[in-house]
């Protein structure tokens, strides 16, 4: 089997329950344990591999679906090496003109604003998807103290504001807690969490691949972040989530997880929620 879903790092935590659902319709169709690849950004679909959501992870470029539609050696090669697969879901059209699998074709965007976007991607493949399928299957990594902050984001307009973040520290560092602070690429690029002053003491999290970055994460005691990608993966690992919201849609875009709190604020852009609410958040979560 072939999923397809190119996007960034929530997007692609997202299809985890997708495949869950991939993978138990056709293990009970053909009565017999199935092969399930994934193919998108590599380096975040590595962490579903790595953590059991699929067998095998590659790259959505190297499938060169761009060669589907043409009528000359390159398309037939193209259309030749998916093929082989018993069946295939995946967001772009051009899918369609590959013959032999089964072909699904999905509209990665909403479709409405009260359902979480596996549901309906899963309702457009007619998969019966379950959000508790959401986990990542976690390592022997055990759990340690220190609470993660990630204050960055793909959007600056999601990101909580700085002087929130320095709040959020000094007062977890009243009550002995022991921080981290994530540092991706994005941030690096445009506001990076390094030259902030930094009330307390603080370890950073940088230079990381998306795989380094799980591990890490999977021995913090709890994570807070904005809508980001690294909010989702903390939230899919299991780790206890507050994850602040904006001006998004957090019925749809919001983290998956068991142990998940999404602060929303009035919808302002950046976020505009209270450092109080996300304290109050993070404590219930850890059972304070």
């Amino acid at each position: 089997m072939l999923v397809i879903r190119r996007g960034g790092l929530g997007d692609t935590m997202l299809m985890a329950p997708v495949l869950a659902a991939m993978r138990r319709h056709w293990e009970q169709r053909l009565g017999s344990s199935v092969e399930l690849c994934f193919a998108g950004v590599r380096e975040f679909a590595d962490v579903l591999a790595a953590h059991g959501a699929c067998d095998r992870a590659m790259s959505s470029e190297s499938l060169g679906l761009y060669a589907l539609a043409l009528r000359d050696e390159l398309g037939m090669r193209t259309r030749a090496r998916l093929a082989h697969y018993v069946a295939i879901a995946g967001d772009d059209p051009a899918l369609r003109a590959v013959e032999g699998p089964e072909i699904s074709v999905f509209d990665p965007s909403p479709q409405r604003w009260d359902e979480p976007l596996p549901l309906q991607i899963g309702a457009q493949l007619r998969l019966d998807v379950r959000i508790e399928d959401e986990h990542l299957t976690r390592s022997d990594v055990q759990s340690g103290g220190a609470i993660a902050l990630a204050p960055g984001s793909g959007a600056r307009e999601k990101c909580w504001p700085q002087g929130r973040w320095l709040e959020l520290a000094s007062r977890l560092a009243r009550q002995q807690e022991t921080l981290r602070i994530v540092v991706g690429p994005t941030e690096q690029e445009r506001d990076d969490p390094r030259k902030w002053d930094w009330p307390c003491a603080v370890h950073f999290l940088a230079e990381l691949s998306c795989l380094e970055l799980a591990r890490a994460l999977q021995t913090c005691a709890a994570f807070v972040g904005n809508d980001s990608g690294t909010s989702h993966l903390a939230a899919m690992l299991d780790v206890p989530t507050v994850a602040i919201f904006g001006a998004g849609w957090p019925r749809v875009f919001g983290p998956l997880g068991r142990r998940v709190a999404t602060v929303v604020g009035s919808g302002a852009a950046p976020p505009d929620v209270e450092v109080h609410e996300v304290l109050r958040a993070l404590a219930a979560l850890r059972g304070c």
